[in-house]
């Protein structure tokens, strides 16, 4: 009997290190490639992203400028990222916001409904609403949901599904 205690709080304990080597991998969040090479150059000077709001599901996040870096992308544990080799938030094309799924950080996304809105904050106070029109969890092989459009969009997404092997994406277009 107290064999199969010890086996079975062995066998505990390594999940627990899976699951904690997986909450902290920074390459769970990113897809797997970047289906578009545009290198911007965003000044200090320019109206920068600040803060993502989403009155719904009580999500008021700070917003972080990142990177892709070869197959890196850059995340933050302080809100959310916005990938500057897409548009800003209310440009013409397909602004990248994510972040990883835990409680404090985009968790609740996925509670998110077609119609609600997402509100993009800006470093000069002014501020631009965007509505939610489609949702989707896709494989991270999947980026044509990163892909950049004609119309003025922002796709926010976050990890779910078993080990966080799925995306769950939501796309919104400005009002």
């Amino acid at each position: 009997m107290s064999k199969y205690i010890i086996n079975f709080g062995l066998i505990c304990l390594i999940l627990a290190g899976i699951l904690l080597f997986q909450r902290n991998n920074p390459k769970r969040i990113a897809f797997y490639s970047v289906p578009f090479k545009t290198d911007r150059s965003y000044s200090s000077k320019k109206n920068l992203p600040t803060r993502l709001v989403i009155k719904d599901l009580a999500i008021d996040l700070p917003i972080v400028p990142a990177k892709v870096n070869g197959q890196k992308w850059e995340t933050t544990t302080q809100g959310v990222s916005w990938l500057t080799s897409s548009p800003l938030p209310g440009e013409k094309g397909n602004s990248i916001i994510y972040g990883h799924n835990w409680g404090s950080l985009l968790g609740k996304l996925i509670r998110i409904k077609p119609g609600s809105l997402i509100e993009i904050r800006y470093s000069n106070g002014s501020k631009n609403t965007f509505t939610v029109n489609t949702i989707a969890t896709v494989s991270p092989k999947e980026v044509s949901v990163l892909r950049q459009s004609e119309d003025r969009r922002i796709t926010v997404y976050t990890c779910t599904g078993f080990f966080d092997e799925k995306r769950f994406a939501v796309a919104a277009l400005l009002l």
